[in-house]
């Protein structure tokens, strides 16, 4: 129980993923007592029952006791332990029904009868593996079974099962575990074999004619005449009812399940034997302590014969133990009616226990052979004989036989050579006249009887409901007494209207039975008026709460469908609860209707897990989910499943479980739920089974990425407004200075709906087509990404999903080989040849020519121009992350003390350098020109105007720091540089160049203007220091007393040092890259 305090609920599960593992059950859950007895029988109260919860809270208790408490190696192993072993139980039951299912998986098979057929087998299948669990863990946990068996029968009374407390057992935690698996395994097996039954029933073969196959079967019968017995009767009764043949198949499960309980009538036997103090030896006794006190009035009376009971004074001397009361005089079995007085209270113990033990072999359908010798080896006979009327007559005597015994000329010899058991030709059974002998049973058990015990027997042989009530304790027993009533009352009615001769009119009238048809009412709903009755039953209504219960219930009651749609809309309401679920939509009538959630018990995933499967099997054998609300509640059930299979790690089997959706239902849950997984491997293995299972991939990925643009509040269109980038810091008091770029301004945290939205896009990697859609969604999320200037989200984006790397993954594909088609790495050069080659192809030539070497140049062209966009945002955050770069490598200039490291500083300065060009170079030259949209025609306006914004705001901030780079580059390197800046002046006022028109539109041309004459005369100023020092040196025009900029102190003055990049940013810290020295100041030639 330690378990539960810790599992996650079945709510949770379904609002957020975890990441834990859990497995519970509970067989503690029933409000139970026992009725009150008559006299010389103890009496028990029915007291509720909390379902367990008191040894819930105390067994928390217990465990957080223990959690506060240091604990060894040793100790936490042991505690841990439980749960480790019902982690693995967990995956390996998930495993092997998802392998079973896999394996048949009757949703690929197109044929109707064959998909029928692996339905079926697939239930099959199921049913062996619990079968396969019952086995195991009765031979480890049996001997643990058999102690709770034991207690179940305690004193005189029968305890319900469902009332008895885990610490009643006193076992250790292992053994309880091991006896909660196996009751809980005990009622799966319960429930797929009852499925099997009436799986026939619910949904029968539509391709054959039932009313053609049952007049077969009737014809391989012979027919029935006066002579035949009351068995081929009841064959005949069942291949023709339905009704009756189902409530047969529930009564066989009934009686053959109670044998996967573990009760054996043998254990049972064992335990009244030793709470009546009574061991085998002196069960032969009969009624001893009766006997012996009959004796000593004999003996005292010297009488040679029976005692007569109306002798003088012999009332008052033959008494009981305690001497209160008058007991029997003579030992027959009816002398306690026929005399109105009891046995001694001892033997009125043993009396009681022989006919519990009755109970029982009837309960499990005890045949009468092993009845007959349960009683021979206790020397109680008269009683197998007097239940031997419940076998009907049956024999083989042929129809010539029967003439012969029908002709009045035989004689007596003949007719009893005829009826000898040795002749082959004749042999005769059972009871010729069952529909009396029902009766006589009914009466005796509403009018006699010793105990409760005895007249439930006999009211069960008489389809009797209330006597028998009164000795069920659990829902099957409770369901026994129900339908035994209902199979009797039935076949007794269908003899009286085609077989009058067996019953007469008149004998039916005195002699009643109980009319359990019209107690249920309408025959059309009695099986779901019965299950509903045992819900409002006192002793069951807990148990009948039970996950495992109810799906036997609602299979039993013919209302599985309504059932399934109740437990989704439970689910809906759970799920949604707290906050709005990912995978489960909150609905109407779940919202605004209290229905009930005691459907669900939060941490029975077995039970979900069973109902899932039933599901998918019904859905193969014809289920109509329905439409609208009632779909998406039914089909809640196997995403349920499927939020569970995610919790448990279990994401390889997903795709297999979607398959069972509809289409659109498929992608929404998937999209949901494999939207965090970030494995290469897992990712490829997933992809590649929903594309087994006929899922759409790309609409899967588009949905993730539209539920992640939500949940990170990017869903709606950027405004279309001018973006204030800084990437330079403040300006000091002093103008006369270049500022220096900002340090780490994109920064290195990224959100986790930024996140979130990453790994969904990263699945379009394998999807192997989609070219179009991956770009243009990639473009989308840059641009999102640029006008919130999350630039860290943006640098993630371009590192993880690099355009060159999705175009090799797809290009295949698409026109048979890897190759690069996205940015300058592809020559859109146009080949006229090649277009009209193109323009000529027939739809059937041109597909013919897109393989390996046959696809015309205007294809690639097509693909490159739509992986443009996508490309050129590539180059805007590279070169942002250079510029970044350049700032951290200056930030690590070596201090006076560190001279050594001056020259390899100044390689990696350069190296900064170098890449700070190659990336921002681009820019200037065409860049976000008449680059297609990213969205379809509706939009392509209103994205052209985003993406002109987008240029117009960040190209000028983006020079600036260029020129703030080439500037200081001019002095930590060489001067020659500086040039640059003029050529970068050239650059934006070239007549073909609309960069200036960004400048202008940003209201940033003056300072523009500004730094480049800075820059102009930085140039100035060390081109005169260089004839100064061709002259001989008449003066010194200082570099080394620089002025610090607003980033930092002021520069020691040295000359050219270096500068590091190494292209793409990587994902650990840029501050990880830093030295200790100080940060460089703005450099310029004072005159």
């Amino acid at each position: 129980m330690a378990a539960q305090r810790a599992s996650l609920g079945l709510g949770s599960l379904l609002r957020e993923p975890t990441q834990q593992n859990h497995r519970e059950g509970n067989w503690e859950v029933a409000e139970a007592g026992t009725r009150s007895e008559d006299s010389h029988e103890p009496s028990s109260e029915a007291e509720p029952s909390n379902d367990g919860e008191e040894d819930y809270e105390e067994d928390s208790e217990d465990m957080e006791d223990i959690l506060d408490q240091p604990m060894s190696p040793d100790q936490y192993d042991r505690l841990i332990q439980p749960l480790q072993t019902t982690a693995e139980r967990v995956g390996r039951e998930v495993e092997e029904f998802a392998e079973k299912l896999e394996r048949l998986h009757p949703y690929n098979e197109k044929d109707k009868r064959k998909r029928y057929e692996k339905a079926l087998a697939l239930a099959d299948e199921y049913y062996k593996l619990a079968k396969e669990s019952v086995d195991r863990l009765r031979q480890k946990y049996g001997q643990v079974l058999e102690k709770r068996v034991r207690l179940e029968y305690v004193g005189l009374n029968r305890t319900s099962k469902a009332s008895l407390s885990l610490k009643d057992l006193n076992v250790d935690r292992d053994s309880e575990q091991g006896l909660i698996d196996l009751m809980h395994w005990t009622d799966e097996l319960k429930t797929w074999d009852l499925f099997r039954r009436l799986t026939e029933f619910q949904y029968p073969r539509s391709w054959m004619h039932k009313e053609a196959e049952i007049e077969s079967k009737l014809s391989e019968l012979d027919p029935i005449d006066q002579y035949s017995p009351e068995a081929k009767i009841w064959e005949r009764f069942l291949i023709s009812n339905e009704t009756a043949r189902e409530r047969q198949a529930v009564l066989t499960w009934l009686q053959e399940s109670a044998e996967e309980t573990g009760n054996d009538v043998e254990i049972i036997t064992e335990q009244l034997e030793s709470k009546g103090g009574r061991h085998r030896s002196m069960w032969a006794h009969g009624w001893l302590l009766t006997k012996e006190s009959i004796k000593a009035q004999k003996r005292l009376r010297s009488w040679p014969r029976p005692l007569d009971p109306s002798s003088p004074g012999l009332a008052a001397t033959l008494l009981n133990e305690d001497r209160t009361e008058s007991i029997i005089s003579q030992l027959d079995p009816d002398a306690a009616t026929r005399q109105g007085h009891p046995l001694t209270h001892n033997d009125h113990e043993f009396e009681l226990y022989l006919w519990a033990v009755c109970w029982e072999m009837l309960r499990r359908g005890k045949k009468w052979p092993y009845i007959r010798e349960w009683c021979k080896d206790r020397v109680e006979i008269w009683r197998a004989v007097s239940l031997r009327g419940a076998e009907p007559s049956r024999d083989n005597t042929t129809a010539l036989n029967r003439s012969f015994m029908s002709n009045s000329m035989l004689d007596e010899t003949d007719l009893s050579r005829l009826r000898d058991e040795e002749t082959p030709v004749a042999k005769v059974e059972g009871n010729r006249s069952r529909p009396l002998w029902r009766r006589m049973c009914f009466a005796l058990a509403r009018n006699g009887g010793l105990n409760r015990y005895e007249r439930a027997v006999y009211g069960l042989l008489g389809g009797d409901l209330d006597t028998v009530e009164k000795v069920c304790f659990t829902w099957d027993e409770l369901l026994f007494a129900h339908y035994n009533s209902l199979a009797l009352y039935q076949f007794d009615k269908h003899l009286q209207e085609h077989y009058p001769d067996r019953l007469t009119p008149t004998m039916a009238k005195r002699f009643g039975l109980f009319d359990a048809v019209q107690f249920h009412g309408d025959p059309a709903s009695v099986p779901l008026r019965v299950i509903e009755n045992l819900k409002q039953h006192p002793v069951t209504r807990g148990e009948a709460l039970q996950p495992m219960k109810l799906i036997q219930g609602y299979l039993i009651g013919k209302k599985f469908s309504d059932f399934l749609y109740q437990y989704g809309l439970a689910l809906s309401k759970m799920a949604n609860m707290d906050a709005p679920s990912r995978t489960i939509p909150a609905l109407d009538e779940a919202r605004d209707t209290q229905y009930h959630l005691e459907y669900l018990r939060d941490e029975d995933y077995d039970g979900l897990r069973v109902l899932c499967h039933i599901l998918i099997i019904f859905l193969q054998l014809g289920l109509d989910p329905g439409y609208g609300d009632r779909k998406i509640a039914i089909e809640n059930i196997i995403v349920a499943w499927i939020d569970y299979l995610r919790w448990a790690g279990k994401v390889d089997i997903v795709p297999l479980y979607a398959a069972y959706l509809s289409p659109e239902r498929q992608v929404f849950t998937l999209a949901a739920v494999l939207r965090d997984i970030t494995s290469t491997t897992v990712r490829q293995d997933l992809v590649r089974l929903m594309r087994a299972y006929d899922i759409d991939i790309a609409t899967v990925v588009r949905i993730q990425i539209e539920d992640a643009l939500k949940a990170a509040g990017l869903e709606e269109e950027p405004k279309n407004a001018l973006i204030k980038v800084d990437l330079l810091e403040e300006r000091n008091s002093s103008k006369e200075t270049i500022p220096a770029i900002k340090e780490d301004f994109i920064g290195d945290e990224v959100s986790r709906q930024d996140m979130s939205l990453i790994n969904s896009f990263e699945w379009y990697k394998y999807v192997e087509d989609q070219w179009e859609d991956t770009f243009r969604t990639g473009a989308s999320l840059f641009k999102r990404f640029f006008f919130s200037k999350r630039w860290a989200a943006a640098q993630e984006l371009a590192d993880r999903m690099p355009s060159s790397e999705l175009s090799h993954a797809k290009t295949e594909a698409l026109i048979g080989e890897q190759a690069d088609l996205t940015g300058d790495a592809y020559d859109v050069e146009e080949d006229i040849q090649d277009q009209i080659a193109h323009i000529r192809l027939s739809g059937t030539e041109l597909e013919r020519k897109s393989h390996i070497g046959d696809q015309p140049r205007f294809t690639r062209q097509v693909l490159a121009s739509q992986a443009k966009l996508y490309s050129e945002f590539e180059k805007l955050i590279w070169a942002l992350s250079e510029l970044e770069a350049w700032r951290d490598t200056l930030d690590t200039a070596p201090t006076p003390d560190e001279s050594h490291r001056t020259k390899s500083w100044r390689g990696q300065v350069q190296n900064a350098y170098e890449n700070v060009v190659r990336t921002v170079e681009p820019l200037l030259h065409g860049w976000m020109v008449d680059v297609p949209a990213d969205d379809n025609s509706t939009t392509t306006t209103t994205t052209t105007t985003l993406i002109r914004t987008l240029r117009t705001s960040y190209l000028p901030p983006i020079i600036f720091a260029y020129h703030s780079v080439l500037y200081r580059a001019g002095f930590v390197l060489r001067p020659e540089l500086l040039t640059r800046c003029m050529n970068l002046s050239t650059i934006i006022a070239a007549p073909d160049s609309d960069v200036l028109q960004c400048f202008v539109d940003t209201g940033t041309l003056p300072d523009l203007v500004r730094a480049l004459a800075l820059s102009s005369r930085a140039i100035l100023l060390v081109e005169e220091k260089k004839m100064v020092k061709k002259n001989g040196g008449a003066g010194e025009a200082g570099v080394g007393s620089g002025v610090g900029g607003p980033g930092g102190g002021s520069g020691s003055g040295s000359g050219g040092q270096g500068a590091a990049g190494n292209g793409l940013r990587s994902s650990t810290s840029r501050k990880s890259r830093r030295g200790g020295g100080e940060v460089m100041g703005v450099w310029f030639v004072r005159p």
